[in-house]
């Protein structure tokens, strides 16, 4: 029984001997490395790849003699003398190899063990070694010149490298950052939110701004790395110091909003400036209507002015584009009833070449040449329905086309329109259309006649004087009783009327004449008969206003036998004679 039991063990002993050296052998047949071992006037082993290195079979090479074979290799020679191949360089079968050769005892015998390789091979692994050498020195260099922090974390955010710049920005060396979780970390307070983290929940790449321990403010570009199994093994993180573009975006910040501030001022400022350049007034009623004006010119709505003839139309609507955010573009102004109908709608709108007899080449409309501007348009009641129907069009679509042209043009242009006609009455009769009135009426802008603001006529007679005495060198000035007469007058041709009329006598007169009553013209006669005037003492310049429109209606309606005869001579509407009777009247009782 013990017998059997010693045969077993030694059979197994023996199994196990034979499956390890089978194991060593394939795993040496593995390798590239070419392998063989020598003993006296013998081979005894050669795997795989030296076979392959040689071009020989192994059943070729096995139980030969070296020197028959392969004397290029030297076997004996080591095995004699006992000193090693050290990177010896031979060529066997036109194979250039290189021999690693050294003797060795086992078992009391002497032997030769030789590891061969390619020469071509150990160029490519020395060449790959070179340039992983090289390339860790450059990531070093760039690790270390890097004004950015470069962070790299493994998987599981363990900190594996990083570079200098840690200590300027985290307030960390790199010995105390690497091997240190970034969950540890942000805990600390080195770093929030940690950008590495944020990459591996996701799985792509991130970018936060980081709050660091030291007061920074960092702008972090997180980009994890994926092996061939779409897992990562690696984030890198790029970290860079914004504290300081942080502080200027907010100093920018506020520098532009101050500036806007500015601005709105200096613009506020302009618009003021403008209209008290251009509009001259007193009133409350054109203060209002000013205000008004100044208020709506950043809009582009259509806005339409109504008016007498020379109440200044056109002035408003020049203050009105100056005042806005096309001031910088061109202001066309047109009067549509100074133009011939059938000249009108080419003047607004161009026409191409051909479209009519003597059109040789295209004409650019005063629409297209107020683009981004304004465009206005004086005496709009004047225009056929034929061109109204094109103007509502424009108004509509801001889109038009060429007289003798297909092609629609778009246009940027705001419009502004003004008339002395009662449009609403005028669309009653079918002379105007109705949708077009609507268009245009959007924001209406009353102007009042100066009969019905007499507060702006002594500021406008004073600013006309002035400015005509300065471009002809001259001193011209009014007795009061004169002075009485233009203010007490109607002036139905309103602001142009009493403009041309001081530029008359300011003309006519000599260089530094005292113009009385005499010197006025014939217009102003009817003025110098008005009876019962006395001034016992000085008074104010609005009750002698009063006294003496008191006094001429009395003496017109003392001549004529309507009001409407009376309104007629006295320059005003019928309304105001009817209305300042009943006011004389209640005031009399």
């Amino acid at each position: 029984m013990l017998k059997k039991r010693i045969n077993s063990s030694a059979r197994k002993k023996l199994f196990l001997k034979n499956y390890e050296l089978t194991l060593l052998k394939e795993a040496l047949d593995s390798v590239k490395l070419g392998l063989v071992i020598y003993s006296f006037r013998q081979i005894e082993y050669v795997n795989m790849s030296f076979c392959k290195h040689v071009n020989m079979s192994r059943s070729k090479l096995l139980d030969k003699t070296s020197e028959t074979l392969l004397p290029e290799l030297r076997l004996s020679e080591v095995l004699l003398t006992g000193k090693s191949l050290m990177q010896e360089i031979i060529t066997v079968n036109g194979s250039p190899l290189v021999v690693d050769a050294a003797k060795f005892r086992v078992e009391g015998k002497e032997k030769v063990i030789a590891i061969v390789q390619l020469l071509h091979d150990l160029e490519e692994i020395s060449s790959e070694f070179q340039t992983v050498k090289d390339l860790n020195r450059d990531i070093k260099t760039i690790f270390e010149a890097s004004y950015d922090v470069i962070y790299v974390s493994d998987s599981q955010g363990t900190t594996l490298r990083v570079s200098s710049a840690c200590e300027r920005l985290f307030g960390y060396k790199q010995e105390e950052l690497i091997g240190r979780t970034i969950m540890d970390l942000e805990r600390e307070g080195v770093y929030t939110p940690s950008a590495t983290k944020l990459a591996l929940a996701k799985k792509q790449k991130v970018s936060v701004v980081q709050e660091t321990k030291t007061g920074k403010r960092l702008l972090v570009l997180s980009v994890p790395i994926f092996d061939e199994k779409n897992e990562i093994v690696r984030v890198i993180n790029a970290s860079r110091d914004i504290t300081e573009v942080s502080k200027l975006q907010a100093e920018l910040k506020e520098t532009k909003e101050l500036l806007e501030e500015y601005k709105k001022d200096v613009m506020k400022l302009r618009k003021e400036q403008l209209y008290k350049e251009k509009m001259v007034f007193k009133s409350a009623q054109m203060q209002k209507l000013i205000n008004l004006a100044i208020r709506i010119a950043d809009f582009d709505s259509t806005i339409l002015i109504l008016g007498e003839t020379g109440v200044g139309k056109e002035v408003l609507a020049e203050t009105i584009h100056n005042s806005s955010s096309r001031c910088d573009n061109a202001f066309i102004k047109i009067n549509c009833g100074a133009i011939p109908e059938n000249l009108l709608e080419s003047e607004l709108f161009g026409f191409e070449k051909g479209a009519f007899t003597g059109a040789v080449r295209r004409k650019v409309g005063l629409f297209e040449q107020g683009n981004k501007g304004t465009v206005f348009l004086d005496e709009i009641g004047e225009v056929s329905l034929t061109l109204q129907v094109k103007l509502l069009r424009f108004l509509q679509e801001k889109e038009f086309t060429r007289v003798g042209g297909v092609e629609t043009i778009k246009v940027d242009a705001r419009i502004i329109a003004a008339t002395n006609r009662d449009l609403k009455k005028m669309v009653l009769e079918g002379r105007f259309r109705e949708d077009l009135y609507y268009r245009l009426n959007i924001v209406p802008l009353v102007i009042p006649p100066l009969r019905e603001r007499k507060e702006d006529i002594l500021v406008l007679l004073n600013h006309f004087l002035e400015c005509y005495n300065s471009r002809y060198l001259k001193k011209i000035s009014f007795t009061s009783e004169a002075m009485n007469i233009l203010i007490s007058y109607a002036w139905p041709g309103n602001v142009r009327e009493l403009e041309n009329t001081i530029e008359r006598l300011v003309i006519t007169n000599d260089d530094d004449a005292l113009i009385n009553t005499n010197d006025l013209p014939d217009v102003f006669n009817q003025y110098l008969d008005v009876e019962g005037i006395k001034i016992p003492k000085l008074i104010p310049l609005k009750d002698a206003i009063a006294e003496v429109e008191e006094k001429l209606i009395s003496k017109a309606m003392e001549k004529c036998k309507t009001t409407t005869e009376a309104a007629k001579i006295l320059g005003i509407s019928q309304s105001s004679v009817s209305r300042k009777l009943r006011k004389m009247k209640k005031h009399n009782f």
